[in-house]
């Protein structure tokens, strides 16, 4: 693998699909949705969205990758209600180094909304490499009554219309299946997720794996954050998930990619890490802001 746009493009979005649902907790806690009795068990909080600011590094790499280094900065921000619907917008600033010391800055700029019931999302992207806007992307997802199909109108790069299985999740949906997930102490979870990313050309099996939950002042060995205090009181989850092409069973090859972090229940991610195979890349939370919720008529 070079270190070519595709390769760049390809961790931006796996940076984002870390963040893309985690702010949902908040939802469920916060404003009562499917779930939330059981998710508060034994953790509760009193929750916000929130803005979170991240900094991306290589972890490793493999020589056959190309890639010796990359760093950048992620800004993360997560508003809206449970009547009004939950918008993402995302950030992030990455710069790449090959083999021949040639570097290659790459910005992704990307926002989403989604509906609560869950039966709609809208996304949009714009991907510039060395300030060149190389790649956009436009879609809406609607989910139909009974049986019907996910139906997915894009606009960009092309008009096109995809149809997708029901049973597919969007991101805010994936994270209250965590959540729910992780509060009746089950350890696994697997959906079809459809997050508008490769263009808004396929869904991807996933396979999540949740850890024991740590209690409120465990782990005292993170770095410290600003205005990040408050997550001391509060419990959270290690979580890996796997991300497979839909192309047969989860336990028939590799995934595509694999990422860990640390979840927390007020949908606060940290410990940010991505593994390719050819090459891995972490980021850490540095500051966060939490933002007032959205206000219901």
């Amino acid at each position: 693998m070079n270190m070519g746009t595709g390769s760049n493009v390809r961790t931006h979005w796996c940076l984002e699909r870390a963040l893309s649902g985690c702010a949902a907790l908040a939802v469920v806690l916060l404003h009562g949705a499917h779930g939330a009795e059981a998710a508060t068990a034994g953790h509760a909080a009193k929750l916000v969205p929130h803005r979170a600011v991240y900094d991306v590094e290589l972890d490793r790499s493999h020589a056959g990758s190309g890639i010796v280094g990359l760093k950048g900065r992620m800004v993360f921000e997560f508003t809206g209600s449970d009547c009004e619907g939950w918008t993402q917008n995302m950030r992030l600033v990455t710069q790449m180094r090959n083999r021949d010391d040639q570097a290659s800055v790459t910005d992704l700029r990307s926002s989403s909304w989604e509906a609560s019931s869950g039966d709609r999302f809208r996304f949009n992207s714009s991907t510039y490499q060395n300030r060149k806007l190389t790649e956009s992307t436009a879609g809406d997802a609607t989910r139909g009554g009974g049986d019907a199909a996910v139906k997915v109108h894009l606009t960009k790069p092309k008009q096109n219309v995809l149809e997708l299985p029901r049973e597919v999740m969007f991101p805010v949906q994936h994270s209250i299946a965590l959540l729910e997930a992780a509060a009746q102490g089950e350890r696994s979870l697997q959906v079809v997720l459809y997050d508008g990313s490769d263009q808004g050309q396929k869904a991807f099996d996933t396979t999540a794996f949740i850890s024991q939950s740590y209690p409120p002042g465990s782990q005292t060995d993170l770095s410290p954050v600003t205005n990040a205090d408050r997550l001391k009181a509060l419990a959270s989850w290690h979580v890996a998930i796997s991300y497979y092409e839909r192309k047969g069973k989860r336990d028939e090859g590799t995934p595509s990619y694999e990422m860990t972090f640390r979840y927390y229940a007020n949908g606060v991610t940290r410990r940010l890490f991505i593994d390719y195979g050819d090459f891995a890349i972490k980021g850490a939370l540095k500051e966060i802001e939490f933002l007032e919720p959205g206000q219901c008529d």
